[in-house]
């Protein structure tokens, strides 16, 4: 028999009982891919919503949250697996019958559940628009649909679900179930009429504090139990921040194939960096608007750009302007590959479009390297030196709110900066003679410690 170490979380000033079942060795019996499960996100939900906007322009919105207690615990597990669940109070042994937190699939089957609930009441009840993650269910509804239900004006949508919980018996609080134009659902605020989700100032400090902690860990090692909390927590984050991913490629990949819960990793310069610069963002970046984030086509663009690298040079090209680099190799000086060129174009031309006293915010930079695009749209890289520049440029459009993208244009296509980027500025007079010419100089400060 097994008994799992029982303690105490203490979250938001609340107390939660907790089974630790990795330390009895229990989840180790699991296999891992049991217990993965997929969310909905913020950007599903955010698409609905813009969508709803556009083909009802004139109507108010209103977003609705419907919280299920205690869900674990509504769950019992299987009377196999409930010989597991052994607990010591006071020296006396105990069976717990129920989910608990602490079971590496405890989120899993509960998930199993509330995607089966959300499903009855979108598809059999008819409330669209209806989310689920964990225990919270979210949606929207007109505001003109408020009808009154418990002493309180509710969203028509929001009641028909709390009615169909009350058929079930699922059991819910009156007091957390919330609506308006602005609400805090899984940590972030959803506001209506702004069109944006952004992060609460709570949900800040403690990811700061998170990485604080981690950073100082003893010996700079970490056990591999606190790199995927870490992970999890900031990949949590992408739902409002999603240009922010590059900013995990090195944690990912120091984790990949350890499976050792208690081992610590040694935390090397890269990932230091990297959530360094996480830190630092996050108190100043712009959450998304998903009113109109990527939802606009390449011809609505505010600001059009070309770009291009050759071994000698650089450049970029916009509205009878253009700009070029001369690459100089000095001898000691790290190699670096054509792709690594053709991102720090890239970086070099949304830095100075940045810059502009005119405010912009969409913005469509071309570039005939298919690498180059592939990656500003996975923003996943194998090379540290490559993810320093896809860092570099995620600053930028956290910070600014510029909603960027970049598209494949054939070579063929891209003659006036693939012409500056091999520097044939005669050539380039000679067919472009209204274009100005001026040189540029790659901030070197962007990339990091690279």
């Amino acid at each position: 028999m097994k008994v799992s170490p029982m303690f105490v979380v203490w979250q938001k000033g609340k107390p939660r009982i907790v089974m630790d079942q990795t330390a009895s060795g229990i989840n180790s019996s699991i296999p891992k891919l049991e217990g993965k499960v997929k969310y909905d996100d913020m950007h599903t939900f955010g698409q609905v919503i813009n969508d709803v906007m556009k083909e009802h322009p004139n109507e108010e919105l209103i977003l609705f949250k419907s919280d299920v207690a205690k869900a674990f615990l509504n769950l019992p597990g299987h009377p196999l697996w409930q010989l597991c669940q052994v607990v010591t109070v006071d020296r006396r042994y105990h069976i717990v019958r129920r989910l608990v937190f602490g079971t590496q699939t405890s989120p899993r089957c509960w998930c199993s559940v509330s995607a089966l609930l959300c499903w009855f009441g979108s598809e059999k009840l008819g409330i669209a628009g209806l989310h689920v993650y964990m225990d919270d269910f979210y949606g929207w509804d007109f505001k003109r649909n408020m009808i009154q239900f418990h002493s309180q004006s509710r969203p028509n949508r929001q009641v028909q679900l709390l009615v169909f919980w009350d058929m079930i018996s699922c059991p819910y609080e009156d007091r957390k179930q919330e609506a308006g134009v602005c609400i805090k659902i899984i940590g972030f605020w959803l506001d209506i009429v702004k069109g944006s989700i952004s992060l609460t100032e709570e949900s800040i400090t403690g990811l700061v504090q998170a990485i604080q902690d981690f950073l100082t860990s003893s010996n700079h090692k970490a056990p591999l139990r606190n790199w995927q909390q870490l992970t999890g927590s900031l990949h949590w984050l992408l739902n409002v921040l999603p240009w922010a991913r590059p900013a995990l490629t090195e944690m990912y990949r120091k984790m990949a194939g350890k499976t050792l819960q208690f081992h610590n990793i040694p935390i090397n310069g890269e990932v230091y960096r990297d959530l360094t610069w996480f830190s630092d963002t996050l108190q100043s970046a712009i959450g998304i608007r998903f009113v109109d984030a990527q939802a606009w086509d390449d011809n609505e663009a505010d600001f059009v750009s070309w770009t291009n690298a050759s071994n000698v040079g650089l450049s970029f090209v916009y509205a009878g302007n253009g700009f070029c680099y001369q690459v100089h190799s000095t001898p000691g000086s790290p190699v670096v590959d054509i792709f690594f060129r053709e991102l720090l174009a890239i970086l070099s031309a949304l830095h100075h479009i940045a810059s502009m006293s005119t405010p912009l915010y969409h913005l469509l930079i071309y570039s005939d390297s298919l690498d180059s695009v592939q990656v500003l749209n996975s923003l996943a890289v194998k090379e540290s030196s490559h993810n320093s520049i896809l860092l570099a440029i995620a600053g930028i459009i956290l910070k600014t709110g510029i909603d960027f993208r970049v598209r494949h244009v054939p070579g063929k296509d891209n003659i006036r900066a693939d012409l500056l980027s091999r520097l044939l500025l005669h050539d380039f007079k000679l067919q472009f003679p209204s274009y100005r010419i001026r040189t540029f100089e790659p901030l070197r400060e962007l990339l990091l410690a690279q």
